[in-house]
């Protein structure tokens, strides 16, 4: 669905490509090194950084949208 989905976008010129491969590398590269750096971690700390990341995610938005 993802390549159905890009395909979609690039035919209506709705991507902005060097946002788009910029980004493509860096997510690359983290996702590489987060999972070896998870790898390293227990399995309580991995959690909680997940569950803290979601949080303060959720009140970054929470505090664009109604501030």
């Amino acid at each position: 669905m993802s390549l159905l989905s890009v395909l979609a976008f690039a035919w209506a010129g709705a991507i902005a490509w060097p946002q788009a491969l910029g980004m493509a590398v860096v997510a690359t590269i983290g996702g590489y090194l987060g999972a070896r750096w998870a790898k390293r971690m227990a399995v309580g700390q991995v959690r909680a950084v997940v569950i803290a990341t979601g949080l303060i995610m959720s009140l970054v938005f929470f505090w664009r949208a109604f501030a």
